[in-house]
């Protein structure tokens, strides 16, 4: 797995981000979603870690409340500096900074609230990292982490199993909707999570093959999802002929924490 290389730009996210707005049906805007159970207000400060491209501010920018202090900060200068260039094309104002979850500084005004988007997966050190954030909260300060079921696009892991390789399985199962709250009990009194289920409808095959071709990076040997892709194919293509497309189930969520 080289999640380091998978995101050293964002045009593989951004491949995954358009599948999911392309073929979710019926249509939900998960930044939208997500923004709409954050407890915002005018004025607060918040902080973001692993913030990617910046897609979720740049959807959102509309819909905000005034006067929001972002910082906005990913391990990889490539997303920050995407990041950076859509926070500017919508107007909106950040600090952008490099730094992973584990090496977040101390702050002496604190985050009113704290936001981890579908990353804590990623973190090496996820004791760590969620330590720090807790501590960067301000009194009655909110954590929130949203991720992926474990059983996630469970038709397109199904086929890649068939070629033996393992999905996303050797990471993003380290944070689930199953296991999150768990994770998130050690370091916060209170844990909610509400989840959002539903699926991807998909018209033609070509659509699931770039979609698992932009996942290779995230696999221990890229190459063998390339070469699986040409055998997947005729399967994923024989379901759209008999049924008239190919779905997917897929079930994400948020946990709010304090």
């Amino acid at each position: 797995m080289s999640s380091d290389a998978q995101y050293q730009r964002d045009n593989n996210l951004a491949t995954r981000i358009a599948f999911h707005e392309s073929y979710t049906a019926p249509y939900v805007d998960f930044s939208h979603w997500v923004l709409d159970r954050l407890p915002l207000s005018a004025g607060q400060r918040l902080l973001e870690i692993g913030c990617g491209n910046g897609e979720f501010w740049a959807r959102n920018a509309g819909r905000l409340p005034k006067d929001l202090k972002l910082v906005l900060t990913d391990n990889s200068g490539g997303m920050v500096e995407a990041a950076e260039t859509r926070l500017a094309d919508t107007g909106l104002s950040a600090t952008c900074e490099v730094v992973s979850a584990e090496d977040l500084r101390a702050d002496e005004e604190g985050f009113d609230l704290i936001l981890a988007k579908h990353m804590l997966y990623h973190v090496t050190d996820r004791p760590k990292a969620l330590a720090v954030s807790r501590s960067l909260l301000k009194p009655g300060g909110y954590f929130c982490a949203t991720s992926n079921s474990g059983s996630y696009m469970q038709q397109l892991q199904a086929l890649l199993t068939e070629e033996g390789l393992e999905w996303y399985s050797n990471f993003t199962d380290e944070f689930t909707l199953e296991n999150g709250a768990e994770q998130l009990g050690r370091y916060f009194s209170k844990v909610e999570l509400e989840v959002l289920a539903g699926q991807l409808v998909l018209p033609n095959a070509d659509a699931v093959i770039e979609y698992v071709k932009s996942t290779a990076s995230l696999f221990p040997e890229p190459g063998s999802v390339l070469a699986a892709c040409d055998r997947i194919r005729p399967k994923v293509q024989a379901v759209i002929d008999r049924d008239g497309a190919f779905t997917i189930s897929k079930q994400a969520g948020l946990f709010l924490c304090q």
